[in-house]
């Protein structure tokens, strides 16, 4: 497993003189320890410039005041897995597929998965487009997450007789 930059360089580079004071061990240990620490700070930022990217986005969606929508979904279940041989659906096994996550109709989110310690972590993006689905499925009014370029080009149009809000990507009725 590829843990980024050689941890040992502070050590090695504070040997090298044959000097090993209280200090320079001290700073020898700072220094691994921040290095070891980039790894999950860059990945917090990239998950803040994502969330925040995806905030602009929905806020530049037009207001609906009027809505107020209650969805229920009984007995939803999400398998975890660190490794997609484990998915119970046959077309997420195949690496070649590259799938990371998916729903079905019976109420399942799979989804890849890993540890930090005791914790698991999942990429909250698949997620939420797994979920998506999820009340797609349950509310046809909900939008389908494919169908989400559609929309904006709909909203962008200022929904032109081209985009009739009626009809999916798909070219399914929704209701």
């Amino acid at each position: 497993m590829d843990r980024g930059p050689d941890h040992t360089f502070a050590v090695r580079f504070l040997m090298a003189g044959k000097s090993f004071s209280l200090m320079g061990v001290f700073v020898s240990l700072v220094l691994v320890l921040a290095w070891g620490c980039e790894t999950i700070s860059v990945s917090t930022d990239y998950r803040k410039i994502g969330a925040d990217y995806n905030e602009m986005w929905f806020r530049a969606l037009p207001e609906t005041p009027e809505l107020n929508k209650v969805v229920t979904i009984d007995k939803l279940t999400i398998q975890i897995v660190s490794d997609r041989k484990d998915f119970d659906w046959n077309k997420a096994r195949d690496p070649q597929k590259g799938i990371a996550g998916y729903a079905n109709t019976n109420n399942e989110i799979g989804i890849l998965g890993k540890k930090i310690g005791e914790k698991i972590v999942v990429n909250q993006i698949i997620l939420g487009h797994e979920f998506k689905h999820i009340l797609n499925f349950h509310d046809s009014h909900i939008v389908d997450p494919h169908d989400i370029a559609t929309m904006e080009y709909c909203i962008g149009k200022k929904w032109e007789v081209v985009c009739d809000p009626a009809v999916s990507v798909k070219g399914k009725k929704t209701d």
